[in-house]
């Protein structure tokens, strides 16, 4: 399966030595601005060997900004299943991301998500919120405590910050 994503003008995907990959603002967003509206695919396990393909957008054109192979960066289980991962169909299912699965956690992050809805076993919506300023160049982060859900089924009991 490929899983196409764009990016919205403002950020970049670039490459940190310390987590893989990171999200940096390309411009400049004040404290309680909207930054994008995003969705997370609902997809079974068994259809999570995904390829994340991610487009840039500007209001000229798209353009490629990269491929990347599933390595469980990009989806988590579903918070939405029991607790053997089943839905009320009986399938489990992953939560997967689009660009901005690249966001890394930070204990004190200028980022946190609004659930716009959510579908019965087709997609999430959510809109990424400023917390404070966000200058250009600064890495946009965001609490991964916050959400409804441990990452990847592996709580985060040690923190990095």
């Amino acid at each position: 399966i490929n899983v196409l994503s764009v990016m919205p003008d403002g950020f970049k995907i670039v490459d940190n030595s310390q987590y893989g990959r990171k999200i940096v603002a390309s411009k400049s967003f004040e404290a309680g601005e909207t930054l994008y509206r995003g969705y997370a695919a609902l997809i079974c396990d068994d259809q999570v060997d995904h390829q994340l393909v991610v487009y840039n957008y500007s209001k000229d054109d798209y353009r490629l900004v990269g491929k990347y192979d599933n390595d469980d960066t990009h989806s988590v289980h579903d918070y939405n299943s029991d607790e053997n991962g089943a839905t009320n169909n009986n399938k489990r299912r992953r939560q997967v991301f689009g660009w901005d699965s690249f966001m890394n956690h930070s204990c004190e992050p200028n980022t946190y998500f609004r659930l716009v809805r959510r579908t019965e076993n087709v997609e999430i919506c959510y809109e990424a919120i400023a917390v404070r300023g966000i200058e250009k160049g600064d890495e946009v982060t965001c609490d991964y405590a916050c959400f409804d859900y441990s990452c990847d089924g592996h709580p985060i009991e040690k923190c990095q910050c």
